[in-house]
């Protein structure tokens, strides 16, 4: 979310102690971004434009926002990370279990991305810098509220690669 704007809450929910809102499309963010007390709005503004000019729909600081800045070529409206692999097949991207630089990742719901894993609802995805047939790896770069970075690169080595699924261009 750009800084300045005003945004519908659709729902809010705590979670251990944190208050967490729904900004709509099951898109949440952490209170702490947020200052209250601003009137309510009747829609929540247009999205914003991505490094290249297009339109980027995903809410700031989430993993889905981070790749359609690096990966202007995929869709708007995919849902979220663990749906983004269903909706790419959909409107008629190639989508495999081939590790490929330049792709994007997808990780379902609570598989494990390393040593930590993928929120057990929404999944995670993220771009592919490098594969390593090697060792079978391959170096990711992504965005998210639970990184350093929230709108990245936060950049992560990643092993048994050919079991995730990938969206190509």
């Amino acid at each position: 979310m750009k800084h300045n704007t005003t945004w519908k809450v659709v729902s809010k929910q705590v979670v251990n102690g944190k208050t967490w809102y729904n900004l709509g499309g099951a898109q949440w963010i952490d209170s702490t971004y947020t200052i209250n007390g601003y009137p309510s709005v009747s829609q929540a503004p247009s999205a914003h434009p991505d490094y290249t000019g297009q339109t980027n729909t995903y809410p700031w600081g989430q993993c889905t926002y981070y790749v359609k800045m690096v990966a202007p070529w995929v869709g708007n409206y995919w849902g979220n990370g663990t749906q983004w692999g269903t909706s790419a097949k959909r409107v008629g991207f190639s989508v495999n279990k081939t590790p490929q630089a330049g792709s994007v990742v997808v990780f379902t719901a609570g598989q494990w991305v390393g040593s930590w894993q993928a929120d057990r609802y929404y999944g995670h995805v993220a771009y592919v810098k490098s594969y390593n047939p090697a060792n079978n790896s391959i170096t990711i770069t992504q965005g998210g509220m639970g990184f350093n970075s929230p709108t990245g690169p936060n950049t992560q080595v990643v092993p048994n690669a050919t079991n995730f699924s990938y969206i190509h261009r």
